[in-house]
């Protein structure tokens, strides 16, 4: 599979308002009975988790790590090379090269879906790796679902979103209970798949909120989970993960027990996956007060922006 992508790709708080593209014709769809409308309490935790969507490539590029991309993927996947490129890219935007680079990040984008749909047309039953593919995949997603300066790339990223729901299908087969891993390499494959299959349900949910105005609340992502420790998805090396696996609380949570999975965490704990969760269960409020009202920490996770960035 990497050969033939490699073939493929290698040439070369203060609320923000998302803008979406909306075709001509009748109503997208009929909001169902029970959905959560954007009237109701979840709107401003909505803006705010699609924020640190469109911050994921930016975040890419300038540490070579998201909530759903390990670190050590970056140096041995191809496909994850050349998503941290086009994110490079992204972050560099500005009025006298964004044509170019909207243009490039659409190819990459491309020239990726074609490089896997014909690997599973060729060879269905084969053992395909798709974990990076639906990452970069994401990657690209939240760029063009998600940025506030340029919604003309919308429209084909939603014809997109029925190959990241397929791939992502496949791949939620490798999901796994928690365990105890055999070593570091085993555990961040494992916690990569849960965070990536439970991005793709966040960027989904999120964009159709936005966009549609409701959402339908359905449950899939009740049974997913990740471990919400920072010092473990965050380490360095394997001594530093050994460390942090014995010294702090691991905090593997599951999306419908989340708050009481995680109680014994405390604000340096968390990584930006375990913010996210805690913003949409408990309020941006109350996640404000339960961050201390550190400024340093208020910034870092987007809920003091003197200015906010453009993606």
């Amino acid at each position: 599979m990497a050969a033939l992508l490699d073939g493929l790709i290698s040439s070369r708080e203060t609320s923000t308002s998302f803008d979406f593209a909306t075709p001509p014709g009748p109503p997208l769809s009929i909001q169902p009975e029970g959905a959560i409308s954007s009237s109701s309490r979840f709107q401003a935790r909505t803006e705010y988790v699609g924020r640190r969507i469109a911050a994921q490539a930016v975040a890419l590029a300038q540490t070579g790590q998201t909530t759903f991309i390990h670190h050590s993927q970056v140096e041995t996947s191809p496909i994850i090379q050349d998503a941290l490129a086009g994110s490079s890219l992204h972050a560099m935007r500005n009025p006298a090269n964004a044509t170019i680079v909207k243009n490039e990040i659409s190819r990459r984008a491309a020239l990726l879906i074609q490089a896997v749909e014909t690997l599973i047309a060729h060879c269905p039953t084969a053992g395909l790796d798709l974990l990076p593919p639906v990452q970069a995949l994401l990657i690209y997603q939240s760029i063009r679902l998600f940025s506030t300066i340029d919604i003309t790339q919308q429209a084909q990223a939603e014809r997109d979103a029925t190959y990241l729901a397929s791939w992502a299908a496949k791949l939620r087969e490798e999901l796994q209970p928690f365990n105890t891993p055999r070593d570091w390499t085993h555990w961040v494959r494992q916690e990569s798949v849960r965070r990536t299959i439970l991005f793709v349900e966040v960027i989904t949910g999120v964009y159709r909120f936005l966009k549609l105005g409701w959402d339908t609340g359905e449950r899939e992502i009740d049974n997913l989970s990740f471990t919400a420790q920072a010092a473990l998805w965050e380490a360095r090396s394997e001594v530093e993960w050994e460390m942090a696996w014995t010294k702090y609380p691991r905090l593997e949570a599951t999306m419908s027990t989340f708050r009481r999975d995680t109680k014994a965490g405390k604000a340096d704990d968390f990584e930006e996956m375990g913010i996210i969760f805690r913003a949409t269960f408990t309020g941006l409020e109350a996640l404000e007060r339960w961050l201390g009202g550190d400024r340093d920490l208020l910034r870092k996770w987007g809920l003091r922006e003197q200015t906010l960035p453009q993606y």
